[in-house]
């Protein structure tokens, strides 16, 4: 449906992580998170759409039928620039792999992502994984 989307399928995942599945070169790989970022089209009408279906999605995901693994969502919105970004956070690499995998992820995720998608500026979308970790 949205060919100009990025997704993260099977062998971005493996090319990312290549390698031992606790160190990705010498930063070792604890929790992963999956980044999602685009800029929003029609400012705060976009943004209040957009926040809708991550309220569904952090939902799903926290559900008890929810993929193992999953910690939290993160949500930063920048209004001056009008730029959404998300990362839903995951305990462990292998975890985060299964839940790219899941029927989970093409029953729930996938299609409020579209919904959510729909509220980007052409080419603004970004989609990927990160090495995830809070320093106090």
């Amino acid at each position: 449906m949205f060919s100009r989307v990025p997704t993260l399928s099977k062998p971005c995942v493996k090319a990312l992580f290549a390698g031992s599945s606790r160190t990705f070169s010498a930063v070792p790989i604890g929790k992963v998170a999956r980044v999602v970022r685009l800029a929003l089209d029609g400012e705060e009408a976009a943004a209040v759409k957009v926040e809708g279906q991550l309220t569904k999605l952090t939902q799903q995901l926290g559900s008890a039928t929810g993929p193992k693994g999953y910690l939290k969502t993160n949500r930063y919105l920048c209004k001056g620039e009008w730029v959404y970004e998300i990362s839903y956070v995951f305990d462990s690499l292998d975890n985060f792999k299964a839940y790219c995998e899941s029927d989970f992820k093409k029953e729930f995720e996938d299609p409020i992502r579209e919904e959510m998608l729909k509220s980007a500026k052409a080419g603004s979308i970004y989609e990927g994984a990160r090495v995830y970790d809070e320093f106090e």
